[in-house]
């Protein structure tokens, strides 16, 4: 009877303690499969998969899920699992399952993250949308370097040459993605950063930025007045890279930062491309010839 009363009452309680750890922890999450092996368990401590934030180190990994409207957070450390203090609210941000993301070799990751950072001190992976409800792998360091960038499948972001036909025609298919036309594509030369002007329905202007070593993200803004959408598909990178690389030559004088917009003005048929360096304007066709300004 005492061992029935005892089942009974483990049967009631609604919060039985979770284990403190895991068969599946590690201590050194580098291994290949610890660290997607402590998500699981921190997954399933948690009881949802609905993520919003999610951090690794090669000792401690922290999992933040929304259940309701409000975020819970779990924690492992030192071998064990525990809840923890939320590490962050939910106000909207986009919600994925980690387990769609590459996690297998967490030691591969801070190892390409390494070499492209110059850097292997402190480092923590992070989990957590960038920008526009997309969610990305970043590795950073303390002290700080550039944060890395790794897509769902674990393939490092690496950074773009916007001076060469394979980092333009790159950056083009990220800045312009699912847009079947677009006001503007262009070139920063502050920023260094590759960008899209396209307007929606509402004629609300959007524009999509891809900086060399950072995903691309997306910006409201005034629509410019006085062009005319074009398809993006128009534009040949190499033809661009050729002209960045004559601009010397065509401007008389060694560069610095290239600017460079490709739009369709009032009353053309067809866009051009506008190249600016040291105070001169070149203008050239899509085809790459140049035309008089």
């Amino acid at each position: 009877m005492g061992l029935v009363l005892s089942l009974a009452l483990a049967a009631c309680d609604p919060d039985p303690a979770p284990p403190p750890s895991s068969p599946s922890a590690q201590s050194d999450l580098t291994r290949p499969g610890a660290a997607a092996a402590v998500v699981e368990d921190l997954i399933a401590a948690a009881g949802s998969a609905h993520a919003v934030r999610v951090e690794l180190t090669a000792d401690s990994a922290t999992l933040t899920v929304v259940i309701g409207q409000t975020t819970a957070t779990w924690a492992y450390r030192d071998g064990q699992i525990a809840a923890a203090e939320p590490d962050t609210g939910y106000i909207g941000q986009a919600i994925f399952d980690p387990r769609d993301f590459a996690l297998q070799d967490l030691g591969g990751l801070f190892a390409q993250a390494a070499r492209q950072a110059g850097s292997d001190k402190d480092q923590k992976l992070h989990l957590i949308e960038h920008a526009n409800g997309r969610v990305f792998m970043s590795v950073t360091t303390i002290p700080e370097s550039s944060a890395v960038f790794f897509r769902p499948d674990g393939s490092i972001l690496a950074p773009l040459d916007f001076t060469t036909a394979a980092g333009l025609a790159a950056g083009l298919s990220e800045a312009t993605a699912q847009r079947p036309s677009v006001l503007v594509v262009g070139l920063d030369p502050d920023s260094g950063g590759l960008y899209a002007i396209a307007q929606d329905l509402a004629g609300q202007g959007v524009r999509t930025v891809r900086l060399p070593a950072v995903p691309a993200h997306d910006l409201a803004e005034t629509a410019p007045q006085g062009l005319a959408p074009f398809d993006p598909g128009l534009i040949d990178p190499q033809i661009l890279a050729d002209l960045i690389a004559r601009l010397p030559a065509l401007v008389g004088t060694p560069v610095g930062p290239v600017g460079l917009t490709v739009e369709r003005r009032a009353g053309s048929w067809r866009p051009a491309i506008y190249l600016s360096a040291n105070h001169q304007v070149i203008k050239a066709t899509l085809d790459g010839a140049v035309v008089p300004a």
